[in-house]
């Protein structure tokens, strides 16, 4: 089993998915932040795959 997440940032074309889309950002804090939360979220404390879109 590989265990994978996302990240994604902005976007032209994904403004449309999202309201707050012009805020999302791709940098190191957002990247760490995002990490965290997607850990939380899947109740471990590791990923294999991160990727970022």
């Amino acid at each position: 089993v590989i265990l994978a997440t996302k990240v994604c940032g902005y976007s032209e074309r994904s403004s449309y998915i999202r309201e707050n889309a012009k805020v999302l950002r791709v940098d190191a804090a957002n990247i760490k932040e995002s990490v965290e939360k997607s850990l939380k979220r899947l109740g471990t404390d590791y990923i294999d795959l991160l990727q970022i879109h």
